[in-house]
């Protein structure tokens, strides 16, 4: 199994004008990865086995401090490390 990083843009009142993401890890069916991801993050969705992690409503400001940028560098190391465990 594989495991991969997905981000999504996630919905929030008409009057937030920043945007926000949904940044989950997931583990994915085999010929799904980082070059065919599913379209949507979602237990429904075609080739999404589990969904391991997921963090909603994430500040996606322009640096590498934001909520966002954050939680996709925790996610990206833990799915390295899950990885490299399968193999």
């Amino acid at each position: 199994m594989t495991y991969i990083v997905m981000v999504r843009s996630t919905k929030m009142p008409s009057k937030v004008k920043a945007r926000y993401l949904k940044v989950a890890l997931v583990r994915v069916a085999p010929g799904y990865g980082p070059d065919n991801e599913p379209s949507m993050i979602s237990h429904r969705a075609r080739g999404v086995i589990e969904i391991v992690d997921l963090r909603d409503r994430l500040h996606a400001g322009g640096g590498d401090g934001t909520a966002a940028a954050r939680a996709i560098r925790e996610l990206q190391a833990e799915a390295d490390r899950l990885n490299k465990e399968t193999v």
